[in-house]
């Protein structure tokens, strides 16, 4: 049998999962338009990217970065402007 206290415990933690659970999603789904977006920018200014810059840029989940990399789409003249040219 569970205690009146338990079950406060349970659904206090019910509820703390699913709000960490709805944040993580709402940063996860910020990530991935950035992502779809610096891609966007990129193959418009480049044309055609290497699979693996595309697979780097969508593996960046900081935020700041993808912001980042977008603003300097404005000015590179090739992928190594933005540093994405390691890999290549």
């Amino acid at each position: 049998m569970i205690t009146q206290w338990e079950e406060r415990g349970i659904k206090k933690g019910i509820e703390q999962g699913i709000t960490q659970g709805i944040i993580e999603g709402i940063t996860q789904g910020k990530a991935r338009g950035k992502q779809e977006t610096l891609l966007r920018l990129m193959r418009h200014k480049f044309n055609e990217l290497p699979e693996n810059i595309t697979f780097m840029v969508t593996s960046i989940d900081d935020l700041e970065k993808l912001d980042a990399l977008s603003d300097l789409v404005l000015d590179a003249k090739t992928l190594k402007d933005m540093g994405l040219d390691s890999q290549l």
